[in-house]
């Protein structure tokens, strides 16, 4: 897949931080981890992202929670609203099957329908 200039920039900030892991991010600080270190790590990872994100939402005036899956799921709605396909948008979301994606795009179509459905209303 592309890296994007923007990508680029983020490599390479990490990149210059020398860090003692083959990892590009900092979030798995050494190799040597075992699965329930590298699971822990995770959760806790993911816990500052979220509170991250609902400090973003907060300074942006946005009254949503923010969080990771929320900005999964609206990376694949708007995928779609755009017109890209359902296996295209799986793809990129990493999911081994796309069934998977169509579930997360199931709360799409729900709203999609209402509105072509309230077009009748304006007859």
């Amino acid at each position: 897949m592309e890296v994007t200039e923007k990508v680029q920039e983020i490599l390479n900030y990490y990149k210059v931080q020398n860090r003692p892991t083959s990892y590009v991010f900092p979030i798995l600080l050494q190799e040597d981890l075992t699965a329930i270190q590298i699971d822990n790590r995770r959760h806790k990872v993911l816990a500052r992202c979220n509170r991250k994100l609902k400090e973003i939402a907060k300074i942006a005036g946005i009254d949503k929670v923010l969080t990771t899956y929320v900005a999964r799921h609206s990376f694949a709605t708007l995928l779609k609203q755009m017109g890209t396909s359902t296996d295209k948008i799986s793809e990129l979301m990493g999911h081994s099957d796309v069934q998977v994606t169509m579930t997360y795009l199931k709360e799409f179509d729900t709203e999609a329908l209402d509105i072509e459905n309230r077009k009748l209303l304006d007859l």
